[in-house]
């Protein structure tokens, strides 16, 4: 790389500030699959460390092997039975749950189960999917 192109490299990036910092913490606000038509569900969310999750033990031993699948995106390619596969769907279920608690500031993961409500599986494969990729990765859960 010569002396103009490092330039105009240097140029092109900005350092992050702390500002910038402060504001990426507080979360981002992200539009999710509806709730119905006429109820959008716009949240703010942040992307928790996982590991953090494991290693404090909100995310239970018995839940560990799928948390480490989901996220590794290894894949067993074992044949399971219909009662295996339905408890590996629960607790992938369970996993996401964890995982979207520690993502949503606004509401809470609390707040809408207190409304009596309970995020759809749409709902939680968005959250995982900004936690893992952030926001572009939920273009296709936008309607325009």
């Amino acid at each position: 790389m010569g002396k103009l192109e490092a330039k105009q490299n240097k140029e092109e990036m900005k350092v992050t500030t702390f500002e910038d910092l402060k504001r990426y913490a507080e979360g981002t606000s992200v539009q999710l699959p509806a709730f119905s038509e006429s109820c959008p569900f716009v949240a703010v969310l942040k992307s928790p460390c996982v590991v953090r999750l494991a290693m404090s033990g909100k995310i239970p031993n018995q839940l560990m092997k799928v948390a480490v699948e989901l996220f590794s995106s290894e894949d067993a390619g074992d044949k399971k039975s219909a009662e295996e596969t339905l408890k590996e769907m629960n607790d992938v279920r369970e996993v996401m749950e964890i995982v979207a608690d520690a993502a949503m500031v606004s509401p809470t993961f609390a707040e809408v189960k207190e409304a009596g409500l309970e995020l759809s599986d749409a709902q939680l494969l968005a959250i995982y999917n900004f936690t893992q990729t952030g926001v572009e990765d939920l273009r296709f859960f936008r309607t325009k």
